[in-house]
């Protein structure tokens, strides 16, 4: 991030509302949905839950506070979790390649 002055700042254009949010020397902008981006924020913030509960539960069977059949439970519900929320990234960074794809940086590679 460079030391320029952030602003935002709101325009109206074809019946939307376009805020800008860019820094002064940004020379490449995608103007993306509110939605999008609410989604994106949305999706980020859940994983962001799912990884703090999952520590939760790999503290809770480090410290030895679980018995064996709880630790397999708390791992399987720690797995299945991850997983799915995998899949919600993976989704998330597919929807904001499209764009990016047209970009000088390219989309984000996503491995398997």
């Amino acid at each position: 991030m460079s030391n320029s002055v952030h602003t935002i700042s709101s325009i109206q254009v074809r019946q939307s509302k376009v805020i800008d949010a860019t820094d002064a020397d940004d020379h490449e902008v995608i103007l993306i949905s509110a939605m999008t981006l609410s989604d994106t924020a949305c999706n980020l913030s859940g994983a962001a839950d799912a990884l703090l509960d999952v520590a939760r539960l790999l503290h809770l069977i480090q410290s030895g506070d679980a018995t064996t059949l709880q630790s397999k439970a708390l791992a399987r519900l720690a797995c299945d979790t991850t997983n799915s929320w995998v899949d919600v990234l993976k989704r998330q960074v597919a929807v904001l390649n499209n764009p990016l794809s047209h970009t000088e940086f390219g989309v984000v590679e996503v491995s398997v």
